[in-house]
């Protein structure tokens, strides 16, 4: 095995992880000045923040447990006839790359 080939690739690992971290840090940042600001989006030209809802979560009764086989009909079911209760999702910063 070439050590070269497994050092550049540790080495741009190690790169990775750090901006990942950096990248988070920003992204809180960015989320709560725009939530501070009430801002749903922010565009530039070099891309767009958008802070966006996520999918709703949906949270069944304990009796729906039990049917597991079934689980996913009984959802619906419960889901049409309002039983189950909607849980409204956190919403999240997404970064659009502006194209050339």
């Amino acid at each position: 095995m070439k050590e070269e080939l497994l050092h550049q690739y540790a080495t741009i690992r190690a790169q990775k992880i750090s901006l990942e971290e950096i990248e988070a840090t920003l992204r809180k940042e960015i989320f709560a000045n725009m939530q501070e600001e009430g801002l749903d989006m922010v565009e530039r030209d070099y891309g767009r923040f958008v802070l966006s809802k996520g999918r709703p979560k949906w949270e069944y009764s304990p009796a729906l447990d039990r049917r597991l086989e079934n689980i996913k009909i009984a959802q619906i079911k419960e889901q049409k006839q309002g039983l189950a209760v909607e849980i409204a999702a956190e919403p999240h910063l997404t970064f659009i790359i502006k194209k050339p």
